[in-house]
């Protein structure tokens, strides 16, 4: 059976998992400039190799909660040319997996592996830009 390698992600202390086709780069912190009027989770925007790419706070997306911590990352994702950063609590690994089963913990996940007796929920980022992009 043919695996698929993903990027563990942490929110609100439930395992995230990011695929790795979609991932350009993980960043430590950027310069961010604020948007106002605009949805609570749209934390900025920042420059990212000379395109101006939004700042979407995972934990504010898909909870409506937000939690600081010292290991906060922002993924640069790739979705169909659109770039987006996603603020992320903590990143752990690249984890492989081989099958998928159903998952609706939120809107932005349809799938889910298990390894090692946890739940990984795989985001669809596509969905997550798309309704970003709507909002």
């Amino acid at each position: 059976m043919k695996s698929s390698s993903v990027l563990h992600l942490i929110c609100q202390d439930i395992f995230f998992a990011l695929s790795i086709k979609d991932l350009v780069e993980v960043l430590d912190k950027v310069e961010l400039n604020p948007i106002f009027n605009t949805l609570e989770s749209i934390k900025g925007v920042f420059y990212y190799r000379g395109k101006i790419v939004p700042l979407i706070d995972l934990s504010l997306k898909l909870f409506n909660k937000r939690e600081t911590s010292k290991l906060a990352r922002i993924v640069v994702v790739n979705q169909n040319g659109f770039y987006t950063g996603l603020y992320v609590d903590k990143i752990k690994m690249v984890l492989d997996y081989q099958k998928l089963i159903d998952s609706n913990i939120t809107k932005y996940t349809k799938k889910k592996f298990q390894l090692n007796q946890n739940d990984y929920h795989l985001l669809d980022i596509e969905k997550l830009i798309n309704d970003f992009i709507i909002d």
